[in-house]
């Protein structure tokens, strides 16, 4: 219906006029097009960005503080329990993706779900980094893990240190230094057997400790309380850690630990 040279008397400032095949129907307060701020308003008579839905239970919790770069906001928040869900539907064996970058570049980076292989893959420089897949292995560096975490080659650098540590001077398992990193660096060893102590293990899982001896002095290294070092539970391990000597033990039954490298 196309009205010309004729006044409308039912208009209400900033609604949206609705008709149907022949009669100009009444406005709805559910669809507001701010002309001033150029909002569009969805479920709000108030548009607080670009595009502002709110859904059907409301905001009777008020409207939150948006940070001034944001462009659009879905809000639903009547009451503290409300949830708020959007969809992203595509065919069976389809991807819903997501992409962020900028002008020359606007799919650089991003999130992508794959239908077909019921996957989750995230995004930079237009490659695939990081994949979970429909099992919940998460694989870093391939897109097909085949387990819990898989990293392809030279993914893996372990930043959990402690560095310039000091032995404990009891040459005993009571007294010894408790290590709490994976890579553990000793550079006090006042003391011939001058102990550290290697965490109790977790029930399950796996876990290493690599251990440096940079001190003056042959030093002591005792399972955590109850855990086996190879020559019994609680007991001194079979062989010290000699000067300038790295050593890394492993565990994978939350029982026993080992070691596989010296030297």
């Amino acid at each position: 219906m196309l009205i010309i040279g004729a006044p409308i008397s039912n208009g209400v400032a900033n609604r949206i006029l609705f008709s149907d095949a022949n009669t100009l129907l009444a406005v709805d307060s559910n669809l507001v097009w701010d002309n001033t701020t150029k909002r569009l308003g969805i479920g709000t008579t108030s548009p607080q960005k670009a595009l502002h839905v709110i859904g059907q239970d409301g905001d009777a919790q008020g409207t939150p503080s948006f940070g001034t770069d944001a462009t659009a906001v879905f809000q639903n928040n009547s009451e503290a329990g409300n949830n708020n869900q959007v969809y992203f539907i595509a065919g069976t064996t389809g991807q819903i993706r997501i992409h962020m970058g900028d002008v020359d570049d606007p799919d650089k980076g991003g999130f992508k779900y794959d239908n077909s292989t019921n996957s989750f893959i995230i995004e930079t420089l237009d490659l695939d980094r990081m994949t979970i897949d429909g099992f919940g292995n998460v694989g870093i560096g391939t897109t097909s893990p085949l387990s819990g975490l898989q990293m392809g080659n030279d993914k893996l650098f372990a930043q959990d240190v402690n560095a310039g540590l000091t032995a404990g001077t009891t040459q005993t398992q009571a007294g010894g230094l408790d290590l709490t990193a994976q890579v553990n660096q000793i550079s006090t060893v006042a003391n011939t057997n001058d102990a550290v102590v290697l965490p109790v293990l977790p029930a399950t899982g796996s876990i290493s400790v690599t251990i440096i001896n940079n001190g003056a002095n042959t030093m002591r290294v005792f399972p955590g309380s109850g855990d086996d070092l190879g020559a019994g539970v609680n007991a001194v391990d079979a062989v010290n850690i000699p000067i300038a000597t790295a050593r890394t033990y492993v565990s994978y039954d939350g029982t026993t630990w080992q070691k596989y490298l010296s030297e």
